[in-house]
This record gives structure tokens, C-alpha cells and sequence, in this order.
């Protein structure tokens, strides 16, 4: 379930603070693969306006630490259009921040 507001947050736990610093654009999901294919929203159909954040819960058995992140940002035309993804260690995150000028962690 995600949350709006923030977490004592440890990827390692499953628990990652997302906040949407990029201006003029609306994250519509968060999505990872870790191999097997790409997963279901991770933020629960949460929608993430400029400056907004929320709590995403990430849960796999056994836990996945090396995935791919992807990104959905709402278009133009009001439908859901995805980055490009990168590669991230979940667990040795906290938080991710979402940047005009790319996907930053922490």
C-alpha cells in the first residue's frame, strides 16, 4: 500500500520514500523487474503531483535487491507513458527522488 507522506524508510525492508521533484509532470506509477518481468505499480494507482511524495512498498519473497526502476509519468493526451528504466539496488536505498534531469537515490 502506499502512503502519502514519509517513512523511516530502508529498501532493504521494503520501505522507500518517492518524491516527485520534476516540474510540470504527474508520476502515475513506479514499477521494477528484477528479471521475471515488470511488476504492478508499486505506488497503488497513487498519482504524484510537483513536490508530492509517498511511501512505496516494495514486496518480494525471497527479497530482489538488484532490479530495474521504471518510471510512469501521465502525457499530454492523459494516458501513462514510461521511462526508459534504470538499474538500482533496492535495498541499499531509502528514498528516490524524481528529477527533470533523471532518477536520483539515496
Amino acid at each position: 500500500t502506499a502512503l502519502t507522506g514519509f517513512a523511516d524508510s530502508s529498501g532493504a525492508k521494503g520501505v522507500v520514500n518517492v518524491y516527485n521533484s520534476t516540474p510540470g509532470f504527474t508520476v502515475t506509477g513506479l514499477y521494477t523487474n528484477a528479471g521475471h518481468g515488470w511488476t504492478r505499480d508499486w505506488l497503488e494507482n497513487v498519482t504524484l503531483t510537483p513536490g508530492e511524495g509517498a511511501v512505496a512498498l516494495f514486496r518480494s519473497d525471497p527479497v530482489r535487491c538488484h532490479q530495474r526502476l521504471r518510471v510512469g509519468w501521465l502525457s499530454a493526451s492523459g494516458h501513462e507513458f514510461r521511462e526508459h528504466p534504470v538499474a538500482v539496488n533496492i535495498c541499499a536505498l531509502s528514498n528516490i527522488y524524481l528529477d527533470g534531469d533523471g532518477i536520483f537515490f539515496d
